[in-house]
């Protein structure tokens, strides 16, 4: 999901700002679940963001493997969009969830 105010540079795109190639050297996620790295010549760049879904009962999604679920009837539709937008959580950084699906 792209926001309009954020535009994610494609990756077989090629521009050039003055500054000498670069190698990235971190990458992680912030908290709104965009993509975020710094490069070896000191550049910032945004790779793209997550999205998040909500669910009215997420109990009523089918695990398909261990980590993987479906939607069902039972569940209902996703609510899809960006982290931290109402009513959707933001990423917790560092945090493991384990499925509550029984």
């Amino acid at each position: 999901m792209q926001v309009a105010h954020d535009r994610i540079p494609r990756a077989d795109e090629q521009t050039q700002d003055g500054r000498p190639a670069g190698v990235r050297t971190a990458v992680g996620f912030d908290d709104a679940g965009w993509l975020r790295g710094r490069s070896t010549n000191g550049s910032d760049l945004t790779s793209g963001q997550i999205a998040v879904a909500l669910f009215e009962n997420p109990r009523g999604l089918a695990r398909v493997s261990p980590a993987l679920f479906a939607p069902t009837y039972e569940s209902g539709p996703a609510t899809w969009g960006r982290p931290g937008a109402p009513p959707l959580p933001l990423v917790q950084l560092g945090a493991v969830e384990l499925p509550c699906i029984e």
